[in-house]
């Protein structure tokens, strides 16, 4: 396997995505839901009072629309990540405007906080947008190369390819990594990498397929495998075209 180029999002970049949009999720409904029996007191901690309740409820509403947003993205980073950009600009809109109403002396000191603390969580954003890119590195390509004499030959120009791993026992192999790398597996599956695993029926080893920008990013996601961290399992790549 070549190692000179990587284009996949790593398990910890993904790891990074999910956790940071989940714990974004979290805070902003542990702060935003109980705002909604609290109206009255808000009026009267940041006067003027409130002479058009619909707007405060109507921010409410879509502020919490955001959270579920930011979860759906935590739950599968890869299959919503164009969605981050649009949460990126939520989290910077707002913590931009309450600092510019802060140096015009529009904003108080309770909302700057939460202002910074939108601004720190879309610097999160952008950096889980740049750990999850899948973009194919410059020069490299995916495109199938023309089929040789005694192959399949049905056109795979125009074809998006899959990434056959197989891993085979080694004498080194270790039964306490089955349980990380089934985990390891699992982790692959809901970032939408991972179309199918199996065992091989003689017990020496088993294969998955993966989606991937090119052999070289699959080949950088295979060698996370604990199966292939501990040494336990030859791992080999193949690119794959089903039919």
């Amino acid at each position: 396997m070549n190692t000179t180029m990587s284009s996949a999002p790593g398990h910890a970049g993904l790891a990074f995505a999910r956790w940071t949009f989940r714990l974004a999720a979290a805070y902003g409904v542990l702060t935003l839901a109980p705002m909604y029996w609290f109206e009255s007191s808000f009026a009267t901690d940041n006067p003027p009072a409130l002479t058009h309740p619909e707007f405060f409820y109507g921010f409410l509403g879509v502020a919490l629309a955001w959270q579920v947003l930011f979860w759906t993205i935590g739950r599968d980073p890869l299959r919503h990540r164009p969605a981050m950009v649009a949460a990126i600009l939520e989290k910077f809109g707002y913590g931009a405007a309450v600092l510019v109403l802060q140096a015009l002396g529009r904003a108080n000191a309770p909302v700057l906080t939460f202002a910074v603390v939108d601004l720190l969580l879309g610097c999160l954003f952008v950096a889980s947008f740049m750990a999850t890119s899948t973009r194919a590195p410059s020069g490299g390509s995916s495109r199938a190369p023309a089929p040789q004499a005694g192959e399949d030959n049905g056109s795979t120009a125009d074809a998006t390819p899959l990434y056959l791993v197989t891993t085979l026992r080694t004498a080194r192999f270790q039964a306490n990594a089955i349980d990380p790398h089934y985990a390891f597996l699992d982790d692959l599956r809901r970032a939408g990498s991972l179309v199918m695993s199996g065992r091989f029926g003689d017990g020496s080893g088993g294969a998955y397929v993966l989606r991937a920008a090119n052999l070289d990013a699959a080949g950088t996601i295979a060698r996370q495998d604990p199966l292939h961290a501990t040494g336990s399992s030859r791992i080999s790549v193949r690119e794959w075209y089903a039919r």
